[in-house]
């Protein structure tokens, strides 16, 4: 078990005698630690444990615990513009995030990327509607990748680039793929909020709360909305550990080349 604090956000006044804990159909005990924040023990186990909090008769919340074991996946950062911090700095802040669902990101910055084509003032564009990387991101990609051979194939790599030319745009990544785009932001925290927000894209296929309209419980806290929530519901947990993905660099309108000739994708809508 676990010790677990819990805030308690509401304007109208509260008695703490009037909060009740259970788990199941067992009543659990409340420590109130001040005004607002109580704390409770909670199981960890791979069989889920279901509570539910009740001010009075009112249902409030519910929550569930399971224990997940830690998955580890690699992640590069490819820098065409100069980062202010090391890859502890990222790392650190990208495990706290992605800790909520028991994955371990072993992550590396990799040196500041140029060539005669890319450079610190170069600006992105992206697809309207085709769900394809740009003409810019196939380029820097081949670029990268001829001159980095030896970089595993079963890893995520996200190019920090200069800037989008859509302002608006907050992290390129196609669904089920391990290449991401994220414009430069000299605020390292919404930076790596970014960074993360789009490797779940890849990653875990999820959806941007700011693209679609899709709703989600407490969406303003969550790492898919725009304002820099980093909170992950259940569902995009166990979507983040699906064992069903590849580790494709390519979108599904290329052909790609290969030793014995051409691999031809064919997609569809079910």
């Amino acid at each position: 078990t676990i010790n677990q604090q819990a805030v308690v956000r509401s304007n109208a006044k509260y008695n703490a005698k009037n909060w009740k804990c259970w788990e199941g159909k067992k009543e659990i005990a409340l420590h109130w630690l001040n005004d607002s924040t109580f704390q409770f023990s909670m199981r960890l186990e791979k069989k889920k444990h279901f509570y539910s909090f009740y001010n009075g008769e009112v249902l409030i919340d519910k929550w569930m615990s399971v224990q997940l074991p830690t998955v580890k996946q690699k992640v590069y950062i490819v820098p065409l513009i100069s980062l202010s911090n090391d890859r502890f700095y990222y790392e650190n802040e990208l495990n706290k995030i992605y800790k909520q669902a028991g994955i371990e990101l072993e992550t590396a910055i990799l040196p500041t990327f140029k060539t005669k084509i890319f450079s610190p003032k170069t600006i992105f564009s992206t697809q309207d509607s085709l769900e394809m990387y740009s003409g810019q991101m196939r380029l820097l990609r081949n670029q990268f990748f001829e001159l980095n051979t030896d970089l595993p194939k079963e890893a995520y790599y996200l190019f920090v680039i200069p800037s989008f030319a859509d302002s608006s745009e907050m992290g390129f990544m196609l669904k089920n793929k391990t290449l991401g785009f994220v414009p430069f932001q000299t605020n390292d925290k919404r930076l790596n909020t970014q960074l993360a927000r789009t490797l779940a894209i890849g990653m875990g296929m999820l959806n941007p709360a700011w693209k679609s309209l899709d709703s989600l419980e407490n969406r303003k806290e969550n790492l898919m909305d725009s304002l820099g929530g980093r909170q992950l519901t259940f569902a995009q947990v166990e979507a983040l550990r699906s064992e069903i993905r590849t580790f494709s660099r390519f979108d599904t309108y290329e052909n790609v080349p290969t030793n014995n000739g051409t691999i031809a994708y064919y997609f569809w809508k079910e």
